[in-house]
């Protein structure tokens, strides 16, 4: 009777796992790559405050798309109604964005949690008017649509 021989001494056994491995490389460097994100580009001001959104980590907790979050998302954020956890409603205008980042937990947006880290006064002005430029580039309608409110006229 013939001794069997171990499986990496049979004929055809490397030439089997060469095409396996040949296959391999070739199908997996086709294989569809994940679309880069492109950001538009933005004037100084609104790139700055996107570069603090970031490096600060506030998009570790907060989307600029509208999806679903740690909190609130900032896509059409700026001019919306926010309804709070105490039953109040505010305007997202500067004030509220301002104490939001300041003083998180003065204000909490309905159905998220008290879980942001204060800033106080660790952020730089310049830093907090970079970022609401920003924030205020993140919406739907045209830039009219999402202008600051003029003066009534007194007539």
């Amino acid at each position: 009777r013939k001794k069997k021989r171990p499986i990496l001494r049979r004929p055809g056994v490397f030439a089997v796992a060469a095409i396996v491995m040949l296959f391999v490389v070739v199908f997996s460097s086709n294989a569809p790559k994940k679309a880069a994100i492109v950001e538009p580009p933005l004037p100084p001001l609104e790139a700055r405050g996107r570069a603090v959104f970031k490096g600060r980590g506030c998009n570790q907790c907060h989307t600029i798309d509208g999806s679903a979050s740690i909190g609130p998302t900032m896509f059409d954020f700026w001019g919306s109604r926010r309804e709070l956890t105490d039953g109040s409603t505010v305007i997202a205008d500067e004030q509220h964005f301002r104490d939001s980042v300041k003083q998180p937990f003065k204000q909490i947006t309905k159905g998220f949690t008290a879980a942001m880290p204060p800033f106080g006064n660790s952020i730089a002005e310049s830093d907090m008017l970079a970022l609401m430029a920003y924030v205020r580039t993140l919406h739907s309608q045209p830039p009219e649509a999402t202008a600051k409110p003029t003066q009534p006229d007194t007539e």
